[in-house]
Order: C-alpha cells, then structure tokens, then sequence
C-alpha cells in the first residue's frame, strides 16, 4: 500500500498523502505512539503535581513560621524578622515560577476525532492506523519541547521551598 490519510485540525484538510507505508504491523506501531503519548502526558500531569505541591508547602511554611513568631509575648528579634523575609521573597519567586511552569499546558493529544471520523469514510483500517501513528510520534515530538521548561520549574520549585525552609529555620532558631 502506498497511501495514508493526513489528519490536520480542519476536517476540509483530510487528504491521502501517497508515500509508502512500511511493511510492518501498523497497530504495534500505533499501539507504540498512543502508548508514548499518554506515559508523556502522565509524566506532565506529575509535575504539575508536584510544583502544586511544592507552592503548597512554601506557603504553609510561610505561614507557619509567622505565626509560631507572633503569638508569644517576647519582642521578636529583628534578625528573624529579616529571614521571614527572606523566607518571604522565596515564596513569592516559587509562586512565580509554579504559575508559570503551571501554565505551560498547551500539548499534543494525538489525532483530533472529529477529523478522525471523517477521515476514516473511504480508507481502510491499515492507513487510519499509520496516520493515527503518525499524528501521535508528531505529538509526541511537539510536546518534548514544553517538557523541558515544566522539568526545571519543578527542579528550580523543589530548591526554592528548601532554601525557603532553611531561612524559616533559621528565623525561628534566632527568635528562641
């Protein structure tokens, strides 16, 4: 078989593209593609995750340290005030860089089904399955590039609440 169906967002834009289609299984192929697609987005989902978690807890810890340091009677020395701050503008730049690592959430899902649909009348099984492939490796490859940036949100996220804890500590040690 020499053809496949193009699958683009517009259901006008269905076309058979004439190229050779290998000889080998089309549904292991996309079983493949489908498969590395959903593990990518699960593996997305996750750091989503776990910058949420991360904001959480800079914020709980925040919170926290400024209570512990206000309730009791005694003047608050200067100094811890200084590393609640510090603690402070951790916090916010953590909140920055989750919301924006948060927002990075435009990816590839695979083959658009409504397009699908149309373009499944007049083609048989064997060319659906390597476009569908096709359209998922595409994806795949599209979402690679917005991996990167939600991996070091998370990296930079998890360094952040760390030093954001220690300057709480550290406040809280000078205050007792």
């Amino acid at each position: 078989m020499t053809s496949a169906v193009n699958i683009d967002e517009s259901p006008d834009a269905v076309e058979v593209i004439t190229r050779p289609i290998p000889s080998v299984g089309e549904r292991l192929v996309y079983e493949v593609a489908r498969d590395r697609v959903g593990a990518q987005l699960g593996q997305l989902d996750g750091l989503d995750g776990k910058i949420a978690a991360f904001m959480s807890l800079g914020a709980a810890l925040l919170g926290l340290a400024v209570a512990v340091l206000t309730v009791g009677d005694d003047p608050v020395p200067t100094t811890s005030w200084a590393f609640v701050g510090l603690g402070g503008f951790y916090f916010a730049v953590l909140a920055l860089l989750g919301l924006w690592g948060y927002s990075l959430r435009d990816f590839d899902h695979g083959p658009p089904l409504p397009e699908f649909w149309a373009a499944a009348r007049g083609h048989d099984e064997r060319e659906l399955y390597w476009s569908a492939a096709e359209t998922y490796t595409e994806a795949y490859i599209n979402n690679q590039g917005q991996m990167g940036p939600k991996v070091r949100a998370g990296r930079f996220g998890l360094w952040l609440v760390t030093f954001e804890f220690l300057s709480l500590l550290i406040a809280l040690f000078l205050a007792a």
